[in-house]
C-alpha cells in the first residue's frame, strides 16, 4: 500500500474460534489485522477469500462483507482501527511470531489500561509498527512479477476447464513448474493449484447461492463428477455445498469483539 493512515484505534481483544463456527459479517465497522496463531479460518467474500493460519495473517478492510468459517480450532489477536483511506483491499500480510504477536498485543492491552485517558500517540506509534512489520513484504510485492501476472490472468480465463493443469499454467508463460510454484508461495502465499481451486469455489460459492442444480455446477467450475465438487466443496468451505449458509445473516460489526 502506497497510503495507509490509521486514524482511530478500536479495540483490540483474542478470538477463540471453535471448529465449525460461522458467522456472517455485513458491512464491517473497522480494519482490522487478524493474526492466527493457532487454526485455520477461512474468510470468503464478493470477489475473494483469504486463509488465517499461523504465518499467514490477514488485513480485512472496513466496510468488508464477508463469510468467516472456523476449519479448525483457533486462536487469533485482533487489532481493529480506523484507517483514513476506504478502498483497500483484503489481503494476506507477511508473518510475524507468536512471540511478536503477543508482546504488540500485551503492549497496547498495557497503554490501554494505564489510566482513564490513555496515550493515544503511543498506541498509534505501536500500530505503526505493527503495520510495519506486517504490511512491508506484502508492498514489495503488491506488483506481482509478469510470470505471475501471466499466471493468473491464465487461470482466471480457464479455471473452468477440467483439464487445465500446473504444466499448461507453465507452459503458457513459458517457464518451469518448479519455478512456477517458486514464484506463486513468494508472492502470492499458495500454489497454483490451490489459485485454481480457490477461484473455482468462489465461483460455485456464487452459484449455490442462486440455487443452481449442483450438476450444473460442477460442469460450470470443471469438475465432471457431481461426488468430486462435493468433496472439494466440502474441504474448502467446511461444509457441503447442500448445506451452504451464505444466506445467513448477522448484526453488523460493531468494531471489537467479533472477527
Amino acid at each position: 500500500m502506497d497510503h495507509f493512515v490509521i486514524t482511530k484505534f478500536n479495540s483490540i481483544f483474542i478470538a477463540h474460534d471453535p471448529a465449525g463456527r460461522k458467522l456472517r459479517l455485513n458491512n464491517r465497522k473497522s480494519a482490522c489485522f487478524i493474526i492466527t496463531v493457532k487454526g485455520k479460518i477461512h474468510f470468503t467474500y464478493e470477489n475473494g477469500s483469504l486463509i488465517a493460519q499461523a504465518g499467514t495473517p490477514v488485513f480485512l478492510p472496513k466496510g468488508l462483507s464477508y463469510l468467516n468459517a472456523c476449519m479448525e480450532d483457533a486462536e487469533s489477536y485482533v487489532f481493529n482501527f480506523q484507517t483514513l483511506e476506504q478502498n483497500h483491499p483484503p489481503m494476506q500480510l507477511s508473518a510475524v511470531s507468536d512471540f511478536l504477536a503477543s508482546e504488540y498485543y500485551e503492549r497496547i492491552n498495557a497503554i490501554v489500561n494505564s489510566s482513564a485517558l490513555p496515550d493515544r500517540f503511543l498506541i498509534f506509534e505501536t500500530l505503526y509498527s505493527l503495520a510495519g512489520r506486517l504490511m512491508g513484504s506484502y508492498a514489495k510485492n503488491e506488483k506481482h512479477s509478469p510470470f505471475v501476472t501471466k499466471a493468473l490472468q491464465f487461470i482466471s480465463q480457464n479455471y473452468e476447464n477440467p483439464n487445465i493443469t500446473v504444466k499448461a499454467i507453465a507452459d503458457y508463460c513459458c517457464i518451469s513448474e518448479v519455478y512456477l510454484r517458486k514464484l506463486f508461495q513468494k508472492e502470492l502465499y499458495t500454489s497454483p493449484f490451490q489459485k485454481i481451486t480457490e477461484m473455482r469455489m468462489n465461483k460455485a460459492r456464487m452459484l449455490v447461492d442462486e440455487k443452481r442444480p449442483l450438476k450444473e455446477i460442477a460442469d460450470a467450475i470443471g469438475y465432471s463428477d457431481v461426488f468430486q465438487f462435493s468433496r472439494a466443496y466440502k474441504r474448502f468451505f467446511g461444509h457441503a455445498p447442500s448445506k451452504s449458509c451464505i444466506k445467513e445473516t448477522f448484526p453488523s460489526d460493531s468494531g471489537g469483539g467479533s472477527m
